[in-house]
């Protein structure tokens, strides 16, 4: 029978496994059976593809390591056939240089599905078989492996498992054939970080499920521990050992030397024939964890038993209680469905219809409750209606199990207690339901007691064929699987009214497949409709993915309107099987923009010829918001060209609130060229507006005076190119006055004073800040100038830093001064002596324009008369000290100004001071006359 199921099998290989429509693979083909050429085509294949191993038979001498989620698909069990010549290394049980194929995922958070199908493995008691290996708390549920013969994994130097499962991870193994192994499957956890990570929660997907597998065993068939889980349901068993079968199935518990405890298992509807007739055996050594064992069939001549042990004490003997608290070894799990914690001893366990060929009760009894194997353990850990209920067939709703339609159930109740309500029958068990592909899957939900008198659905085995099964080749079961049933929330969107261009806020949309339902896959999710363009999908994790039962992607869309008015669009939903579209409604308003709008005056500017250095006439530029919109300007500034000689000051259109509409603010623009010829830029207007205007800059510099250095540098700062100073004859004797300041100055500056013209016998001063002049050349009268030259229209000098020629006097690494260039010798003039200026002293320098006035008043009115010449020659022989006082103290500076401002716009305004003169006379004329008319009246 087991060859013609799997002749049939082949023959279905041949026609569906090429059909597999997982996802987008790319199919890669290898070149044969050979490991080398399997490994070649696993090394070129990517995630998600399928490396495709054509009919053959090949014999490996490698081990396999796959770390990348792909299928690794043959032609059929019968078709391609792998042997082993690998020899196991050591006798480490996860080792997986022990196997001839290990999976080990490189990004588990991935989870990435992988699958093994349509091989026949012969280990050829040389190793072990597959080692499925996460030992990561993130799980990877998209496992398979199916549709394989797999047998003698039998090697001398370990325990020979056909399959083992070691770490986090779910999903389902099914339609294989094992024959020849020590162990054929074999399901463990990561000890302490299963335990502390993890949960169990029986009926979910969150577990390995074997199902619909034949076996031929002669020892125990599957084991589990440190952490592991597994659901075992619809496999047909043949014992063909010469001895009794002690255990079928083993659920170790906390050793003391070694694992932690199984964390849970699951057990149903299950056949096994038993041929031994010398005795019988145990259908389950359940030492740890939890279990939800029944409706399992034993054929056998010798009746099968089950047993309920502990062997070693669980860390502080934690019992089934909120708080219960974990000591050096774990031992506590919370339950997702309760307030329970788990210990690692047998609890929270039921078992229930499990049958001797198809008749009597296989019964569950306590074999042992022990600390250490040895001691008992006083009182008991393990207590039947405690840890673990089995079934009453007189049950009452006081202990134990009852199972019957809903009707039968007790209405009272004592908590703990469960009843599985079932239309099948209670009292036997029908080979219809048990074993590989059964006729009549097992139906029913366990209800438990949870409050007296207060029943609560407590468990549901879950969906059967497994969905993953679903997701495969149309295998003949898939006629059977649940179809995926799918939910979007939110179900429709209406983003409500917003101004056309702004995007609204990202509405996150989630798609959930049920946990009752099968696999899904989406394939894509796109906007439809007329107004589509006028919505975005961002952040799409659905698109191409297959979903478990219980599962969820996500995806955003937000409205952007490009226009006024209603928009409305659909988001389609597309699955690559016949799951129904799903559409969503998505909808929103435009309202219609109010734009500012900016208008210039003007558009264009020019400041003509402006001496180098020299700071232009200011000229205003106006700008006009006639939009609809309040104008907000964040930044005006020019860019490109030589945009650093053109400055914004006096700028009021940059403000909090904006420049309302039909408003306008004003800035200035200046120009100061430090070379000569044409410079234009480009003022950008950074702002809200409709529109974003320029204007044009441009100007020109004209020649002007330079100064440069060749061991030190010219700074801006004080740059002054002046035709008059305080000190000096009338205006037109001096041709040009330099104010510098030069920094970098290592001990001496060399300067170079170039003009645009000079007259034939010019004469070059030094003047202080306070008004004192000396000549430079032709006669270098200074002790800080030296090295003194004129060569055509270029004066050079050394400068000595700190010298009595420094302005500031000190060895500070910068110079500062005043030279000026003369027409004529102006040492005839009694200033030349130096004493300074009591003006120049308060104003701080000899250009301030206030001291022009003055110097214009001396030389056009007192240096015309006797009394005029008289007063300058006193003036300038008592005034120095004055001046050297009031230009060290800045309160006297201040007080002088104060006191010289009447005299300046006296002599800068006369007909003013004419007519203040003559207004409070007026005044005191008018009053005297309506006194003296009172005095008469």
């Amino acid at each position: 029978m087991r060859k013609q199921t799997m002749f049939f099998g082949g023959i279905l290989f041949a026609f569906c496994l090429f059909l597999n429509d997982i996802g987008y693979a790319a199919t890669i083909t290898s070149k044969s059976t050979s490991y080398s050429d399997i490994s070649s085509a696993i090394s070129s294949a990517k995630s998600g593809d399928i490396v495709v191993v054509p009919a053959g038979s090949a014999t490996w001498s490698s081990h396999l390591s796959i770390t990348k989620g792909i299928t690794l698909q043959g032609a059929g069990a019968d078709n391609t056939v792998i042997t082993s010549n690998y020899n196991s290394i050591d006798g480490q049980t996860f080792n997986s240089l022990n196997f001839l194929i290990d999976y080990s995922p490189s990004d588990p958070a991935l989870n990435e599905p992988f699958r093994i199908t349509g091989f026949t493995f012969n280990f050829n008691k040389k190793c072990s078989g597959i080692l499925i290996d996460n030992l990561s708390s993130t799980s990877i549920n998209k496992v398979r492996i199916d549709h394989n013969i797999l047998k003698n994994a039998f090697p001398t130097t370990v325990t020979g498992r056909a399959i083992i499962l070691h770490g986090t991870v779910y999903g389902v193994i099914d339609s294989n054939h094992f024959s020849g192994n020590k162990i054929q499957i074999d399901s463990y956890g990561v000890n302490a970080l299963s335990w502390n990570k993890l949960t169990i929660a029986f009926g979910s997907p969150d577990n390995i499920y074997i199902e619909d597998n034949t076996f031929e065993i002669a020892d125990v068939a599957h084991a589990h521990g440190a952490g592991g889980r597994s659901c075992i349901r619809y496999n047909t068993y043949h014992n063909i050992g010469e001895r009794g079968l002690y255990p079928w199935i083993d659920a170790h518990g906390n050793q003391l030397k070694g694992n932690y405890a199984t964390m849970g298992i699951e057990i149903y509807g299950n056949k096994l024939t038993h041929d031994y007739i010398g005795a019988g055996g145990a259908l389950l050594d359940h030492r740890g964890g939890r279990a939800m064992v029944f409706d399992n069939y034993i054929i056998t001549a010798k009746n099968f038993y089950a047993k309920v042990r502990e062997e070693s004490d669980d860390t502080n003997k934690p019992t089934d209680f909120v708080g219960a608290t974990a000591g050096p070894c774990p031992t506590i799990a919370r339950l997702p469905s309760s307030q329970d914690y788990q210990p690692q001893h047998v609890s929270g366990s039921y078992y229930w219809n499990n049958r001797n060929n198809g008749n009597s009760l296989i019964d569950f009894t306590l074999a042992q409750d022990t600390i250490d194997g040895k001691t008992p353990n006083t009182p008991a850990v393990l207590l039947q209606n405690r840890e673990f209920w089995k079934q009453d067939i007189s049950f009452n709703g006081t202990t134990g199990i009852g199972c019957g339609t809903s009707v039968n159930r007790p209405t009272t109740c004592t908590k703990g207690v469960t009843y599985w309500t079932t239309d099948q029958s209670c009292t036997s068990l029908s080979l219809d339901n048990v074993g590989a592909n059964p006729k009549t899957p097992i139906s029913g939900t366990l209800y438990r007691c949870t409050a007296p008198n207060t029943w609560t659905a407590y468990y549901t085995p879950y969906a059967y064929p497994h969905p993953l099964r679903c997701s495969s080749a149309p295998y003949p079961e898939a006629s059977l699987c649940p179809k995926p049933i799918v939910s979007v929330t939110p179900a429709s969107k209406n983003y409500g009214t917003i101004t056309v261009g702004t995007p609204t806020d990202l509405e996150t949309f989630t798609v959930t497949n049920a946990i009752d339902g099968g696999y899904l896959k989406v394939k894509s999710v796109a906007l439809s409709g007329s107004n589509s363009d006028q919505f975005l999908l961002e952040n799409n994790t659905c698109s191409g993915q297959i979903m478990a039962p219980g599962e969820n992607c996500t995806f955003k869309a937000k409205f952007l309107p490009k226009s006024a008015g209603t928009k409305s669009a659909d988001i389609v939903l597309t699955y690559t099987d016949d799951t129904p579209i799903i559409t969503i409604p998505v909808s929103g308003t435009g309202a219609s923009v109010k734009t500012p709008y900016i208008s210039l005056l003007p558009t264009t500017t020019s400041f003509l010829n402006v001496k180098q250095y020299i700071q232009s006439t200011k000229q205003r530029i106006i700008i006009a918001n006639t939009g609809n919109a309040p104008l907000l300007i964040s930044d005006i500034s020019p860019t490109g060209g030589d945009y650093s000689r053109f400055f914004i000051i006096n700028n009021n259109c940059i403000t909090n609130t904006g420049i309302p509409t039909n408003s306008t603010c004003t800035f200035d623009v200046q120009f100061q060229p430090r070379s000569e010829g044409l410079i234009a830029t480009t003022l950008n207007i950074k702002s809200n507006a409709g529109n974003s205007p320029t204007i044009q800059l441009s100007g020109n510099g004209t020649s002007t005076t330079s100064l440069s250095s060749t061991n030190s540098t010219i700074s801006v700062r004080g740059y002054v190119v002046s035709n008059g100073i305080l000190g000096t004859a009338p205006n037109d004797v001096v041709q040009a006055a330099v104010n510098f300041y030069v920094v970098n100055v290592s001990g001496k500056a060399n300067l170079n004073f170039t003009y645009p013209s000079l007259p034939s016998n010019p004469v070059f001063y030094l003047v202080s800040n306070s008004g004192t002049r000396k000549e430079i050349y032709p006669s270098n009268k200074t002790t800080g100038i030296i090295d003194v030259a004129l060569r055509n229209l270029t004066l050079s000098l050394t400068f000595k830093d700190g010298s009595d020629s420094d302005a500031d006097g000190k060895v500070n690494g910068t110079v500062s001064g005043i030279v000026v260039a003369c027409n004529k010798d102006i040492t005839d003039h009694p200033e030349t002596e130096g004493g300074c200026f009591i003006a120049t002293a308060a104003y701080g320098s000899s250009l301030d324009a206030h001291i022009d006035v003055l110097r214009n008043f001396r030389d056009k009115h007192l240096l015309t008369n006797f009394a005029g010449k008289t007063f300058v020659t006193l003036y300038y022989t008592y005034s120095p000290p004055v001046a050297d006082f009031i230009s060290k103290h800045d309160t006297a500076r201040a007080a002088t100004r104060f006191a010289l401002a009447p005299i300046v716009y006296s002599i800068e305004y006369p007909y003013l001071l004419l007519l203040l003169l003559i207004i409070p006379a007026g005044l005191v004329i008018k009053r005297k006359k309506l006194n003296q008319t009172g005095l008469t009246g």
